[in-house]
């Protein structure tokens, strides 16, 4: 369901240079089918989810590495709480592209995923008005 209000948004956007891929993101650990618990009618969702599963529906996992994009110049990920594994998943895309900035979410600020942040160079911020939202950027 996700997928597919991604495709109208896109579509009804009028925007040519954007490409949906119908597949979750991940570490290299991660590739194949998982699992994504669907959590609400909205669309919230996440393979780590264990409380308040309303259905499940397989996917599959891929790393952004494989897709082999280039030139990226920003990252929004809001993958509920597989950040870490995403960005595992996407260091020679992040080295490629210059390292683009990365505006995350996370509701634990997770200190996993703060510190590898971190160590590939960036300076993470988090957003006013927020709790949640932060930007990682090597400026």
């Amino acid at each position: 369901m996700t997928y597919y209000a991604l495709c109208g948004s896109v579509a009804l956007s009028n925007i040519h240079n954007i490409t949906c891929h119908n597949v979750g993101l991940g570490s290299p650990e991660q590739v194949g089918t998982a699992s994504l618990k669907i959590v609400s009618n909205d669309g919230g969702s996440s393979i780590h989810a264990d409380a308040g599963i309303i259905r499940e529906e397989n996917i599959q996992v891929i790393t952004l590495d494989s897709l082999k994009i280039q030139d990226i110049g920003f990252i929004k990920m809001d993958v509920e709480e597989n950040e870490y594994f995403v960005l595992l998943g996407a260091t020679e895309t992040l080295k490629e592209s210059n390292n683009p900035p990365i505006l995350f979410e996370s509701n634990n600020k997770d200190p996993t995923l703060f510190n590898y942040i971190s160590l590939l160079g960036y300076n993470i911020i988090r957003l006013n008005g927020t709790n949640n939202m932060f930007l990682a950027t090597t400026d």
